[in-house]
This record gives structure tokens, sequence and C-alpha cells, in this order.
């Protein structure tokens, strides 16, 4: 037995579509995605001047259970945004809902990408918790996490994602 998660939640998450944000041009030759950085590249306004908006694509909503994880007051103060406990959602996936939603790539790591927005958390029977975060919240970074006991033939049961507020610029 893997496990589960204790108290259960869905994460609306929007992920970045990368061929769609690629085929954006801002009339001047220049596409939405940067693919040496494999990032989101700043498209230009209509007279070329160097105020732009972003180019940002999303593929349709995707729904995974999740477990909302408190972060200590300490954690939330050393941000640069402060103390505000807000400023950071941690969530904790269950592998095994990514391995049924075939989001797991070839190399064992969750298909998501730094960037992928959080629309909201719901209650598992669709009720909204919280949505609408006034700056957006955006994957900073996940890891796999929780190994088991079965030291024999460890596998990571848990993904272990933090969002953070970002504005929508070039990189949001």
């Amino acid at each position: 037995m893997r496990g589960r998660l204790i108290n259960k939640f869905m994460a609306d998450i929007r992920r970045v579509d990368p061929e769609a944000t690629r085929d954006v041009d801002d009339g001047h030759g220049n596409s939405g995605m940067n693919d040496v950085f494999r990032e989101l590249a700043k498209v230009k306004d209509a007279d070329g001047g160097a105020v732009g908006t972003s180019p940002r694509q999303e593929m349709g909503p995707l729904l995974v259970p999740c477990q909302v994880e408190p972060l200590s007051y300490k954690e939330t103060s050393m941000v640069p945004d402060g103390d505000d406990p807000r400023s950071i959602i941690k969530l904790v996936f269950f592998r095994r809902d990514f391995e049924r939603l075939e989001l797991i790539g070839e190399d064992g790591m969750p298909l998501l990408r730094k960037g992928d927005r959080l629309e909201s958390i719901l209650l598992k029977d669709g009720v909204t918790v919280q949505q609408g975060f006034p700056e957006g919240m955006y994957l900073d970074n996940f890891k796999n996490d929780s190994f088991g006991l079965n030291m024999s033939n460890p596998k990571a049961n848990l993904i272990v994602a933090m969002f953070k507020p970002r504005p929508r610029g070039i990189n949001g």
C-alpha cells in the first residue's frame, strides 16, 4: 500500500501550453516562447515599443486531488514578500493520482512546469474554497517526496508543489 491523502481537496491547475504560446506572434516575427530558455517571451506592442504583453496560452482545467499544507510562521516570514502567510501555497499530491491522469513523464517526473497557474482550490464535491488569487499563484517548484518504508524498492509516493504570487508579466 502506498498511502493516501488525509484532507483531500481538488486543485484546479492551468498548465502553460508551450505550442499555443509559441504560435503567438507580435507582428514583428517574434514568437511567444523563448526556446533557448524554455520560458515565455515578452510580446512587443503594436508599435514595437518596449512595453508588451504576456503571450501566455493555457491548456484546459486540470483537476487534481491534493492536500493543502500550511507553512510555519518562520517559513513565511523569510520570503521577500514579508510575513504574508498567503504568499506561498504548498500543495501535496498523491503520485498515484498523477499516474492515473497520465501526468508522469517518461523520466518519472510530473508533467508540470514552472509558471503553471493555480486557478482555485475546491472541495471534493466541487464547491470552491479559494479562487481568484489577486496576484495569481504560479508554480515555483516541485519535487518527488516520501519514498516510503520499502528500502528494497523505494518509490516516491508524493509530489510537493510550491505556488507563489507573480505579476502577470513576461514570466506570468
